[in-house]
């Protein structure tokens, strides 16, 4: 039988005989009585405390509950007291001590760091002496004891909500990065967030998950580009790209007993294109990574995301030389028609011109149809008109513009770029005296001049058009020297080339070094550890192989031997090697370029390449020499097309087809070589001579 039950005087004790039964009547009294546990029955007491229909009842059970120790349950021994550093359980307190009765209540507490955390259960003890009790039983926690445990309890709840909200919101939220690679500073609204971006510049906001509608804009409010977006959630690296333009790369960085591997990496991974990026495991978004990091294990590869530097420019080119013309062409016609910048339209036009005629039409028509007063677009549109032979419809249009509005410089210098040079003077010369300053005549003035062979006459508007227009005028500059040299002026063609070099002008650190070998100039021999080219060092590691490609390209056979095992890339050294081979003797090195791969003849420059493919298509092997000519895009891009290689000396008299003068030399070059009269032969070489005025086509 239970405790409580048997003994009966129990409740008697506690309120006395008179209330006893008044008090069994109350909700759960009896229950908790029949349970035998006094602890229950203090509990149902505590549950009827002021609930009595009499004072007296309710003043009985006040009595009864005032001390714990009425309602102490026997235990079978002594609980466990242990602590480690400070953790674990010990008694404390000192409760309801009492006139002539040694005993007492005491706590036990589970305890951290020697604190009191969390009351677990009161015992009603005596002293034993020293740190040692008697226990009699266990009593009930003391209402400040069950406050307590709520209160922790509550705390705890608290703490852990707040961790739990902490860690919603910051799940909830990601990190983007917009970032522009475009030459005009844009607007992007996402959400409630819009930015100002500068050119090149990339921006980081914390931005809710979620799906958005992304819009970017120029400052002056046209829209620029539209997509809807997901925002995740927990992602390494989210960014916007405008228009996909910024040069961004994936790379992995490897560490080797906690250091940088000094092996050499994997390539880096492009994102160029991709408006909107998410990638999961990027270690370090937009800074440098860490020489070296911790760790226990062989560490596994970290990623890095960048930008580099040259905004949508440098990806182009990056697109360009992994061999995605195409993808690299529709990048930069996007950036432009949304930038409508005449340069940004002229880059994007050379850049598609190596998609062929019906591609760079579409988009020249594009281009004219978003900006019909641009120049660049016409350009671009006539240079697609003329790769597809359409030359005559071509004049026709840009006739019957020029005819409406003759004193128009832009219609004067869209028609008579599209006519023979000679024809071209008679148009250009009195809309030049009307436009004095117009970059597009002078521009067009000086190029027909030069390459008419009159370089004294192309000198002053070109020098004009520098003057005029730097950046333009810097564009020409190639034209510019090549009429001071061709006009016996070669020590101010050095000077003005090396003043105009800075650190990544490959071409001129090349036209420097051609020009040093003509006679008249300075008394610099060309050397290839010039300043000029220390200068030009930044566009390659290994100053050697620079040295060694400038050395090619001048055609200076003695000191690239020098330097020719500096080029670690086979196939641009067997490039090298075609290209000087082709000024001493182009009979053999057409002879090896019929059996060279793709990969090498894509390497040559272009007159090297056109040089090569004339030889082999005037003995006869065709084939061979359609291959060298469409595996390199820059000869296709500015020379003379195929089917005129195989007949140089018809190709040099057809009117439609207007060779710049490195084309005319490589084609006077190669009908010299297949006249049989000696008169004709001389006649050839002359005209070659005279348009090969760096002197790199027609070996003297």
């Amino acid at each position: 039988m239970a405790a409580a039950e048997a003994n009966p005087d129990f409740l008697d004790a506690l309120v006395g005989a008179e209330m006893a039964s008044h008090v069994r009547d109350l909700p759960g009294i009896d229950d908790a009585l029949r349970s035998g546990s006094r602890a229950k029955t203090h509990r149902a007491l505590q549950a009827v405390r002021g609930k009595a229909g009499s004072i007296e009842v309710n003043e009985a059970i006040e009595r009864a509950v005032a001390y714990r120790r009425n309602f102490t349950d026997p235990i079978a021994s002594a609980p466990a007291m242990h602590t480690v550093n400070g953790i674990g359980t010990r008694l404390a307190g000192r409760d309801e001590v009492l006139p002539r009765d040694p005993t007492y209540v005491k706590t036990l507490f589970f305890t951290l760091v020697f604190l009191p955390i969390w009351p677990i259960a009161s015992y009603l003890v005596a002293d034993a002496g020293g740190r040692a009790w008697r226990f009699f039983g266990r009593v009930p926690l003391s209402r400040f004891h069950r406050m307590w445990r709520r209160g922790l309890l509550a705390a705890v709840a608290v703490v852990g909500l707040s961790v739990w909200l902490v860690a919603h919101a910051a799940a909830s939220k990601c990190e983007v990065r917009f970032v522009n690679g475009l030459d005009v500073e844009v607007t992007t609204t996402v959400g409630s967030e819009t930015l100002r971006l500068a050119p090149g510049i990339a921006n980081t906001r914390v931005i809710a998950t979620g799906s958005y509608h992304l819009v970017t804009k120029s400052i002056a409010g046209q829209v620029i580009e539209e997509l809807d977006v997901d925002v995740p959630r927990r992602t390494d690296f989210v960014a916007y790209n405008a228009l996909g333009a910024a040069p961004i790369f994936l790379e992995s960085v490897k560490y080797a007993e906690h250091k940088a591997s000094e092996t050499e990496p994997p390539q880096p991974v492009p994102m160029i294109g991709s408006s909107w990026i998410v990638r999961e495991d990027v270690e370090y978004v937009f800074v440098t990574p860490p020489t070296q990091i911790q760790s226990t294990d062989v560490p596994k590869p970290r990623h890095h995301a960048l930008v580099l530097d040259g905004g949508w420019r440098a990806s182009v080119r990056f697109l360009a030389n992994l061999g995605d013309a195409a993808k690299a062409a529709e990048l930069a016609f996007r950036v432009a028609l949304e930038e409508r910048q005449e340069d940004a339209l002229g880059f994007a036009t050379e850049v598609a011109g190596v998609l062929g005629g019906e591609r760079l039409l579409a988009l020249g028509d594009k281009a004219v149809a978003a900006m019909p007063k641009s120049i660049e677009a016409h350009r671009a549109r006539q240079a697609g008109l003329r790769m597809l032979r359409r030359t005559d419809e071509a004049r026709a249009s840009y006739k019957a513009a020029y005819e409406k509005n003759p004193g128009s410089a832009a219609a004067g210098y869209l028609y008579a770029r599209l006519l023979p040079s000679d024809e071209e003077l008679p148009i250009l010369d009195p809309l030049v005296a009307a436009h004095p300053d117009d970059r597009w005549l002078l521009r067009a003035l000086g190029a027909s001049l030069h390459d008419l062979g009159r370089f004294a006459d192309a000198v002053p508007p070109l020098e004009h058009l520098t003057r005029v227009d730097q950046a333009e005028g810097k564009r020409m500059l190639s034209y510019l020297a090549e009429s001071l040299a061709g006009a016996g002026r070669v020590p101010e063609a050095q000077r003005l080339v090396r003043s105009a070099i800075t650190g990544d002008d490959w071409d001129l650190v090349i036209l420097h070094a051609r020009l040093a070998r003509l006679p008249g100039a300075v008394a610099e021999p060309f050397r290839p550890n010039n300043d000029v080219v220390a200068i030009a060092a930044g566009r390659n590691d290994d100053l050697g192989e620079l040295r060694a490609v400038v050395c090619a390209e001048a055609r200076d056979e003695k000191t690239f031997n020098t330097f020719e095992t500096a080029v670690r890339d086979a196939n641009q050294l067997a490039a090298l090697r075609l290209a000087i081979s082709s000024f001493g003797d182009l009979a053999a090195a057409a002879t090896k370029a019929a059996d060279a791969p793709d990969a090498v003849l894509g390497s040559l420059d272009n007159v090297a390449a056109l040089s090569i493919a004339c030889e082999l298509a005037g003995t006869g092997r065709v084939t061979a020499a359609r291959r060298v000519y469409e595996a390199n895009a820059s000869a296709k891009l500015v020379g003379p097309r195929f089917e005129q290689l195989a007949t140089p000396a018809a190709a040099l008299d057809d009117r439609s087809l207007e060779p710049d003068l490195a084309s005319q030399a490589v084609l006077a070059y190669a009908a010299s070589r297949r006249a049989t009269e000696p008169a004709e032969k001389e006649r050839f070489l002359a005209r070659a001579r005279s348009a090969d005025v760096l002197r790199i086509i027609v070996p003297r």
